[in-house]
């Protein structure tokens, strides 16, 4: 079996790692790879089934870009080919290109390129990607995100030529890992087994209904999601952190290391993270003080939205078109009952990365007001009448909490059926539907356990964020027992060669044991 994986930062580890376990469940592995992250491939030791000619760098395509020439003709056939319609959405994906430098610890929206420079960024991408396609001739497309302009390329590379494609994803339940064949639209196992739900264990059933207890007592925690002991380290320690990536950032500058869009100016992310960004969430509380609701207190009708981070893939990928938060906040505000204010609460990992100038626009609406960035996200929703979401978790939390909710974006979860989750799918009548919803509040949840259960049966168990991945301040479900990784790694090379015998990849592959 060919498989060709797509991978950012520590992804590449994970996913060798995976296929190391897989090479003793099949008769052949070949593997090419497309690698973004200069830093961990210096690091990274191929093993045998890699073959080394077919790994495109990154990197490498950011080369000279200002002595490139755009091909109009070229990119209108690739646009032809794979657009979903444009290619210009390969391009808004990817907050490195499309956003600005210092985007993932402070507001940027000044692209660090050209319109000029984007277009040969992604002719080149659709160059080397295409070509590594047409090379390598992958069974499998593996992919581990959808945040950056290859992993778009390739899924849509993967579609329109009909090669088999998985996406490596968190379901957000519990640490259930899933692999689906397609990035935006709900996978087809995910549907077969929702609409065959005889086929659902009994023990797939109780992990389902163990997790929605879970919920209702403590709201929507999974693994992986930022840990609320993640906040600000004490003085000493940000004045360490600060010197050593100082340090670091020197030695780049000496080295003259060659340009990678994957790499962070940690020097500058430490300031901000340490400095600049919580001095600026304290201004911004003490300047709209007033704007705090006491939600447990109150007796008003609302409305909740809860904020998105960004740059994220919640609005780049699947709200495109709601990535100015405060103008849909504005919209939304507007398209109200009389007697209903909206209350909105900052996602956790934007706490100061924001202007004040950001919540002045939003604190001019007169029916606007802000929870507390502490309160419970559940404790939010139980309170409101209504929950309005562009994707995210928080809709699927209301509808598990047996409240309705309405979803301007695109996550997959909202295409099933009697969730209590309704898509608004004409943006225009969003006063019509939201008036249409407050006048019955029962919510038709009825499907959403057939959903948790179908999830849970067609995922499989790991800590992906907190273990193969060791990401710090993340949520942990292992109450301090020690993981065996070897394991996990194990169970996802099973799953993974039981996705690709399902998918037809190759049918004389069986699966091991």
């Amino acid at each position: 079996m060919k498989v060709l994986i797509v991978t950012q930062g520590n992804n590449l580890k994970v996913a060798t790692k995976i296929l190391q376990a897989m090479q003793f469940l099949t008769e052949k592995l070949e593997v090419g790879a497309f690698i973004c992250d200069s830093r961990v491939f210096a690091s990274w030791s191929p093993p045998e089934f890699i073959n080394q000619k077919f790994i495109v760098k990154e990197w490498d395509l950011y080369k000279d870009i200002n002595l490139k020439k755009i091909d109009e003709k070229l990119l209108n056939e690739y646009e032809l080919e794979i657009g979903d319609p444009t290619l210009w959405n390969a391009v808004i994906a990817d907050r490195r290109v499309f956003m600005g430098k210092h985007c993932k610890y402070t507001q940027d929206y000044s692209s660090k390129f050209s319109n000029t420079e984007k277009k040969i960024i992604l002719q080149e991408h659709l160059k080397s990607i295409d070509k590594l396609i047409i090379e390598f001739q992958p069974d499998l497309v593996l992919g581990f995100g959808s945040s950056t302009i290859s992993d778009y390329l390739a899924y849509r590379f993967a579609k329109a030529r009909s090669i088999s494609y998985l996406l490596l994803k968190a379901t957000k339940i519990e640490n259930y890992i899933s692999l689906n064949d397609d990035m935006i639209q709900p996978s087809t196992h995910l549907v077969d087994r929702f609409n065959t739900p005889e086929t659902i264990s009994e023990e797939s059933r109780k992990v389902a209904e163990s997790y929605k207890q879970k919920v209702n007592e403590s709201g929507l925690i999974y693994e992986g999601v930022l840990s609320d002991s993640s906040g600000q380290s004490a003085y000493v320690s940000n004045l360490y952190f600060i010197i050593r990536a100082f340090v670091q950032k020197m030695k780049i500058l000496i080295t003259n290391q060659e340009y990678d869009p994957q790499a962070i100016d940690s020097f500058a992310l430490n300031v901000y993270q340490r400095i600049i960004n919580p001095l600026r969430w304290n201004k911004t509380l003490k300047t709209f003080n007033d704007k705090l609701v006491d939600i447990e207190n109150s007796d008003g009708k609302f409305i909740f939205y809860p904020m998105h981070y960004e740059p994220e893939v919640s609005l780049q990928v699947f709200g495109r078109a709601f990535q100015n938060q405060i103008e849909l906040v504005r919209y939304i505000s507007q398209s109200l009952p009389i007697g209903y204010s909206l209350i909105f609460k900052e996602h956790p990992r934007s706490k100061g990365m924001r202007p004040v100038s950001y919540y002045k626009s939003l604190f001019e609406l007169p029916n606007v007001k802000m929870a507390p960035i502490n309160m419970p996200t559940n404790f939010i929703v139980q309170k409101s009448e209504l929950v309005i979401g562009v994707s995210g978790s928080t809709c699927l939390e209301a509808a598990i909490l047996g409240k309705k909710s309405l979803v301007l974006g695109t996550p997959a979860y909202a295409s099933f059926d009697s969730m209590g989750i309704e898509l608004v799918e004409n943006y225009s009548n969003l006063s019509k539907v939201i008036t249409s919803v407050l006048k019955n509040p029962v919510c038709d949840n009825s499907k959403l356990m057939q959903y948790m259960s179908s999830v849970v049966e067609s995922s499989v168990p790991v800590n992906l964020y907190t273990d193969l991945l060791a990401k710090p301040g993340r949520v942990s479900l292992n109450d301090g027992v020690k993981v065996d990784v070897d394991k996990q790694y194990s169970l996802l090379a099973d799953y993974l060669l039981k996705r690709a015998i399902e998918l037809g990849v190759d049918k004389r592959l069986q699966l091991g044991g």
